[in-house]
């Protein structure tokens, strides 16, 4: 049961990191809009699990990072790597 809860929030971790990825990257067109981010700059994101047990290895991520590769007005588009 608690491998299954841990299997649950990693892979919820995983979900919220890619659609972040997703929102990031996609072309929206927004007249006077300005993103705080520039090309080259990255985020990077520890994964932790509390508990016991051990978690498969297809979910066993334990940092996330996402690299900003072009900025267009509005618009970015990122790379992420685990």
């Amino acid at each position: 049961m608690m491998k299954m809860k841990l299997a649950g929030l990693v892979l919820t971790s995983l979900i919220v990191l890619l659609l972040s990825c997703f929102i990031l990257s996609s072309s929206v067109a927004l007249v006077g809009q300005t993103v705080g981010v520039k090309e080259g700059e990255w985020m990077e994101y520890d994964v932790s699990v509390d508990g016991t047990g051990s978690l498969p290895s297809s979910h066993d991520v334990r940092w996330m990072r996402m690299e900003v590769l072009t900025v267009n007005g509005a618009s970015v588009f990122c790379e992420c790597y685990r």
